[in-house]
């Protein structure tokens, strides 16, 4: 009712870049201003989710949406926090269709969210470090 639906990975891309070309909407050394990652504070508080990113943001799971800094379009959390679901569908090896994913999470690291970078999984699944950003078409 609202005229939202997720965006396709297209949109998502172009959004989460910010105007840039680069693999994150700012350079890596950077990037602990604009993203949520696994990093030493998840470390400290004893994540088991493997390598960390060598720096601290403050958050061992999810991070306030604002915390930290928008991209260009004016966008937050567009690299980390959490994976967000776009709308198109990824053909798989084993023939069944997975959606796609994008971004990364609170629990991998920056290279694993950078602008494009794409994975999918199932619709049905389910973890705390996936969400969504619902777009809107333009009436232009």
């Amino acid at each position: 009712r609202y005229g939202l639906r997720l965006p396709t990975e297209d949109e998502w891309e172009y959004g989460c870049r910010g105007g840039t070309t680069t693999p994150w909407q700012v350079g890596l050394e950077a990037l602990r201003t604009v993203a949520n990652f696994c990093d030493l504070t998840a470390k400290k508080a004893g994540a088991q989710w493997g390598v960390f990113e060598n720096w601290e943001d403050g958050h061992v799971v999810h991070a306030p949406v604002g915390r930290f800094i928008a991209n260009a379009y004016g966008l937050h959390d567009m690299h980390g926090n959490v994976s967000e679901w776009c709308g198109d569908m990824l053909q798989t090896d084993a023939g069944a269709p997975d959606r796609a994913l994008r971004g990364g999470g609170f629990v991998d690291v920056a290279q694993s969210a950078q602008s494009s970078n794409r994975f999918g999984y199932g619709p049905t699944y389910r973890i705390p470090d996936l969400g969504l950003r619902p777009a809107r078409t333009s009436r232009f």
